[in-house]
């Protein structure tokens, strides 16, 4: 009984383990992609800017060029990364539900299967008819 009990702790641990190193990784490349697009995002903005005819710079305020320059950067910085997260998140907790409630019930799975085909159809019909 104690090496059953064992087992499973190790496994739990090495379940726990995997998780965070998948956390950690998920975070780092979020927001390793998210620098690169604020970086791509204000070269070019910042590009357009500076060739810019001085036309563009009589009839427009300063204050307005430099807000858009902070302002979109601030957006891809903060709002962007933290939705994507979001939905990366929901779609992983639906996905991990299933798997879940048949490890801990199989039965379940006799249920489950059928109304996702089901569910997937209906969305699939809905798309079609959405289209025409």
């Amino acid at each position: 009984m104690s090496y059953q009990c064992n087992t499973q702790g190790t496994v739990c641990s090495v379940c726990t383990r995997v998780v965070g190193l998948f956390t950690f990784v998920s975070a780092l490349l979020l927001y390793r992609g998210s620098i690169a697009a604020s970086r791509h995002l204000h070269q070019g903005i910042l590009h357009n800017v500076l060739f810019s005819p001085m036309s563009f710079f009589d009839t427009t305020p300063s204050g307005r060029t430099l807000n858009r320059l902070s302002k979109d950067v601030d957006v891809i910085d903060n709002t962007i990364a933290m939705n994507f997260r979001m939905v990366i998140m929901s779609f992983l907790s639906v996905l991990n539900l299933p798997i879940v409630l048949g490890m801990s019930t199989p039965i379940v799975l006799v249920v489950i299967v059928p109304v996702a085909i089901i569910y997937v159809l209906t969305q699939v019909g809905k798309t079609r008819d959405k289209n025409w």
